[in-house]
């Protein structure tokens, strides 16, 4: 990953090298493969990589997303879907939280705005974490000029689940800047949270 940070191709391509030949069965490291050959430009050779990480590793959420990624650049959105949808069916907790996000966002990105919708009103009903969609859905419906009755449940919705915090420290600011990223499927970078509260 430095070498990917870096830019140093040959690097990431002598250490994916060096890992798949000592651990060819990881899907890690099929991963780490198919991103250096993709930086090399060869997005078939870095499909064959991506899919053998998934048949190493089914519930891998890099692997998942990069399948998705691969297909969808192919004009396959129906194809991206279904292995976002297989990847949340086989993944639970915060990596199944991050790939449902993930699909909405393809979802919109795509133009499907009906199954969007029809996904973000069906978390809402599903997911301890209702508030957050039911924002998103009311960002939704204010951009595309919706009737006030719909704005209305929703706005009470997000104003019933907000809380006004007094000042934090300690570990109540720690849960403040990682509680969010967690129950939205993210990780943060370790060390972040601690760099975000030195500088507070």
């Amino acid at each position: 990953d430095l070498y990917f940070a870096s830019g140093d191709a040959r690097g990431a391509a002598e250490q994916a090298a060096a890992a798949r030949e000592l651990a060819p069965e990881r899907a890690d490291v099929r991963m780490l493969s198919g991103r250096v050959l993709f930086m090399q430009g060869d997005v078939d050779g870095a499909e064959k990589e991506v899919d053998a990480a998934l048949a190493a590793n089914p519930a891998l959420v890099d692997a998942i997303t990069s399948k998705a990624g691969l297909l969808s650049s192919r004009g396959d959105n129906p194809g991206a879907l279904a292995v976002i949808d297989q990847g949340i069916t086989r993944t639970s907790g915060a990596d199944a939280a991050f790939l449902r996000d993930k699909r909405l966002e393809f979802l919109l990105s795509i133009g499907e705005e009906a199954e969007y919708e029809a996904g973000l009103q069906a978390l809402m009903k599903s997911v301890p974490e209702q508030a957050r969609y039911a924002y998103q859905l009311l960002d939704f419906y204010s951009k595309r000029g919706r009737r006030d009755d719909e704005l209305r449940v929703l706005r009470d919705l997000v104003a019933a689940h907000q809380v006004y915090p007094g000042p934090l420290a300690g570990d109540d600011l720690r849960a403040a800047i990682e509680g969010p990223a967690a129950s939205g499927g993210w990780r943060l970078a370790p060390g972040l949270a601690d760099l975000v509260i030195a500088d507070l």
